[in-house]
């Protein structure tokens, strides 16, 4: 059985990534701060029957990253698949009335927690010439995100690494994907829409987080490794996507902020 190491395992859309993965064999790595949700899931997981690592991790912390993933290593085997997941949504309201800690904040979780666990893991896929990396992105780094700055910046430039990344490892056996889940029912969903900047979006019928996990699941397959570098949407068909490869165009494989968004 191959490992998948997720971060931002403890609830919400990485913890339904860690459940699907674990379903479909996968020996699961779990990263998050909270040991309480960590825990959960996994005994979510080997509930299910699947093997699962407890790993409290600060993604931001390079130091504690590189431990946890030799930590991993020991435990359940190399890393064969990264879920870059780890968000933050703290810097809520007009940018110019937001706390600094916080805006940094949203925007290092999702860049800087994806850098460090990128620059430990890819070198071994490499060296093995195997290995796939899914980037949790979303439409707020793709479109005009107001009042949520901070996070738009940091899933933008998560966005932009994917396409970077990907390209870098074309010829190395690695394939790297953004996932956009699109509004989704999760813990800052929540958050975001009891807030009085985002009221309008609380009669919104939110997607399952089951529906961002099978995808990535299908990512992490191998099976569509001829999309890599590409931004997918939880809603996308893939296997209409691949059957259009021959038609779609270098710089829309390389480009994922250029393609035209769905009308959802």
């Amino acid at each position: 059985m191959e490992v998948a190491l997720v971060s931002g395992a403890s609830r919400g859309i990485g913890r339904a990534t860690a459940l699907a993965l674990a379903e479909d064999g996968f020996r699961v790595a779990l990263l998050a701060r909270s040991a309480a949700g960590l825990r959960e899931t996994r005994e979510l997981v080997e509930g299910c029957g699947g093997t699962a690592l407890e790993l409290v991790t600060d993604v931001t912390d390079a130091e504690a990253v590189a431990e946890a993933v030799s930590t991993a290593g020991e435990h359940l085997g190399p890393v064969a698949v990264l879920v870059n997941n780890a968000g933050s949504l703290r810097a809520l309201g007009p940018l110019w009335e937001t706390e600094p800690d916080d805006w940094w904040a949203d925007v290092t979780t999702s860049l800087s927690g994806a850098y460090n666990l990128c620059r430990v893991v890819v070198p071994g896929m490499i060296e093995r010439g195997h290995g796939r990396i899914v980037n949790v992105t979303s439409y707020a780094g793709l479109r005009p995100a107001p009042y949520q700055t901070g996070y738009a910046c940091g899933k933008a430039a998560l966005a932009a690494l994917s396409e970077a990344l990907a390209a870098s490892l074309a010829d190395r056996g690695v394939a790297v994907f953004s996932v956009a889940p699109g509004f989704t029912a999760t813990e800052m969903t929540r958050r975001l829409t009891e807030s009085t900047w985002f009221a309008a979006e609380r009669d919104r019928e939110p997607l399952d987080a089951a529906a961002t996990a099978d995808l990535i699941v299908r990512l992490a397959s191998g099976s569509a490794d001829a999309l890599s570098g590409r931004l997918l949407h939880t809603l996308d068909d893939v296997d209409v996507l691949l059957a259009q490869i021959d038609e779609i165009r270098r710089d829309d494989l390389y480009a994922p902020r250029l393609r035209r968004l769905p009308g959802r």
